[in-house]
């Protein structure tokens, strides 16, 4: 497939999303197609970027407006997977993970209410 080749996506969106995406349509005088094409062409260029460990920043026009970091799902895990890091650990140091882990105390009775407490809200 060459860059001037055409293919057709369909997807399934949440009506808040297909709703936001016709506003823009609409506002911009943009094809659906116009607009999701750039979405995709945008999430590949972020997602390039998050492999080299670059981050997406939104700033605004005040230099007292901070820095906003823009993460979605999709960048972390490209940016995990571009870090992955194999752990190389013995049968001995993996039994012993595994006996920590279930040789671990109960919780606390207050922390127990404590996360009921939580619960409730």
């Amino acid at each position: 497939m060459s860059y001037g080749d055409i293919m057709r996506i369909e997807a399934t969106v949440s009506d808040i999303r297909g709703a936001a995406l016709l506003e823009m349509c609409q506002q911009l005088g943009l094809s659906r197609s116009q607009v999701v094409d750039e979405a995709i062409t945008l999430l590949v260029m972020l997602a390039q970027e998050a492999r080299s460990g670059r981050r997406l920043v939104s700033q605004g026009r005040s230099k007292k407006d901070l820095p906003r970091e823009i993460r979605t799902p999709i960048l972390a895990q490209v940016e995990w997977l571009a870090q992955r890091q194999t752990i190389d650990a013995s049968d001995e140091m993996i039994q012993k993970i595994v006996d920590l882990v279930n040789s671990s105390p109960a919780p606390a009775e207050a922390l127990k209410k404590l996360m009921l407490a939580g619960a409730d809200e």
